[in-house]
């Protein structure tokens, strides 16, 4: 087996609920990132692959997260990857609280929500390009498709902006709920069943909470033969 070449880029990959990130840590070096390096890094037959690619950096608090897209574009938040973001910190730090900033507070992103009679019936793959490139939205748009199953529990699936249709959606999560909630379709604390798993989301009076499982599956190190291609 060759030995890891330590010269190149660190990086982690992690996930949560399937819904998977490529992390790197940039408090302490400049990344040289680029475009062409975000999609090369993407690319799961060429690459590591992933759904969304985060930087870790500093700042006033105890971190900020920049976020990119399989396709190059950011995205002002990512309530998964910030998760498994705050785990990591966490471990690293022994805090149990963590402040952390992001381009955009609440949701983040723009989101429009589908409420049907049968999220599974829905072909994502045609449904979700359609309503991303609308009009409506000219920075795109990440389409949920949602079926109330109670007041309690809703069934959902995402299609990402910049990505396609993924296993799981942080922030798709949130937006649902709230849409939910504020049409009377809920209440305000629901269980989301997604592609990847169960995600549990309750809009209190200080915020939108999420709770659900995260995983740190490997750490590695792009080389730099990989990185002088796509820089």
């Amino acid at each position: 087996m060759s030995q890891v070449d330590h010269t190149g880029l660190p990086f982690f990959k992690m996930h949560g609920l399937g819904n998977d990130f490529v992390v790197l840590d940039g408090r302490a070096r400049d990344l040289g990132l680029t475009p062409a390096l975000i999609m090369a890094i993407a690319d799961r037959h060429r690459g590591i692959g992933f759904d969304q690619l985060a930087v870790i950096t500093q700042d006033m608090g105890d971190a900020h997260l920049t976020f990119y897209n399989a396709d190059g574009s950011t995205s002002a938040a990512c309530g998964n990857a910030t998760r498994c973001i705050a785990r990591h910190l966490m471990a690293e730090t022994g805090k149990t609280r963590l402040d952390l900033s992001t381009a955009r507070g609440g949701m983040g992103n723009p989101h429009c929500t589908f409420f049907v009679a049968d999220a599974e019936a829905v072909p994502l793959e045609q449904f979700g390009p359609r309503y991303e490139h609308h009009p409506l939205y000219p920075e795109r748009t990440n389409v949920q498709v949602a079926t109330v199953i109670g007041t309690d529990h809703i069934r959902m699936r995402v299609w990402e902006r910049g990505v396609g249709v993924t296993l799981a959606s942080g922030s798709s999560s949130c937006a649902t709920a709230v849409a939910a909630a504020r049409r009377g379709l809920t209440g305000r604390a629901v269980r989301i069943d997604l592609d990847g798993g169960t995600i549990h989301v309750d809009w209190r009076e200080d915020g939108v909470w999420m709770t659900g499982e995260t995983a740190h599956v490997a750490s590695g190190v792009f080389t730099p033969a990989f990185l002088a291609v796509h820089r």
